[in-house]
């Protein structure tokens, strides 16, 4: 949809199905689902150093706010792709 609307080159659907299944686009998705799965893990991990007693919790505090400013960026982009269709 978004190159149909930016680009305007896409014009039947068989096209656009092309585009979706062409293989740098099947692993950059996966790339991004990827990143996700880490900054989540990424997310768990901080918290849990968060929690932990005795410990020097600079990097559990900054390996948080990375990884959930990470997400929320993520999140970003996927309200701004649905607003743009």
């Amino acid at each position: 949809m978004a190159i149909n609307s930016s680009i305007g080159v896409v014009t039947t659907r068989i096209q656009v199905e092309e585009i979706a299944l062409h293989p740098a686009v099947v692993l950059a998705s996966l790339a991004v689902l990827v990143c996700l799965i880490l900054n989540l893990a990424g997310i768990i991990l901080g918290v849990i150093g968060l929690i932990l007693k005795n410990r020097k919790k600079v990097f559990a505090i900054i390996g948080t706010i990375l990884s959930g400013a990470m997400i929320l960026a993520f999140a970003g982009l996927i309200i701004a792709g649905i607003y743009m269709m």
